[in-house]
């Protein structure tokens, strides 16, 4: 069963807020190496009421991917093709939510007659995106503090 993905509804921030948390400390283990410091940095604006706001602003676009209705991802992305977020419940991994997160976004993209989206890459996700036509740019840089994160860029077939 593929998971199905929608826009993004208020109602949403709560289990999307927990999807984030959860895919950071368990699967991003790489980045953060189980440094509390360093997961706390990271985790500290993935509250209910930044996700709410993520969700409204006019300047993004957000989407959830669901198994029964259950919340199992989360992808947000700026309006100018910024991929901000792309996070998954570890126990829905690989499982193709990661991608379905993506093909979303970059499909608004698209609709936005953008030529490009562009992220900053965790070590975790890297090979993902790597996997999905994006590639490095410029070098690396510091993310929450002391996530080391690789700038990537895809380009979009209108």
């Amino acid at each position: 069963m593929n998971a199905v993905v929608r826009q993004a509804l208020s109602g949403d921030a709560a289990a999307a807020t927990e999807v984030l948390r959860r895919s950071i400390s368990v699967l991003c283990v790489s980045d953060h190496c189980n440094d509390p410091i360093r997961l706390e940095a990271w985790l500290q604006n993935k509250t209910v009421s930044n996700v709410t706001a993520w969700i409204g602003s006019a300047d993004g676009y957000c989407v959830v991917a669901c198994f029964d209705d259950a919340i199992c991802g989360f992808g947000a992305m700026t309006l100018k093709g910024e991929v901000m977020l792309c996070y998954v419940d570890p126990a829905a991994r690989f499982r193709g939510v990661s991608s379905a997160l993506l093909d979303a976004l970059e499909a608004k993209a698209r609709l936005l007659g953008l030529a490009e989206v562009h992220l900053d890459s965790t070590v975790t996700a890297r090979r993902f995106y790597e996997d999905r036509g994006y590639v490095a740019v410029g070098t690396t840089k510091q993310a929450f503090g002391a996530i080391s994160c690789q700038s990537m860029a895809k380009r979009l077939a209108l």
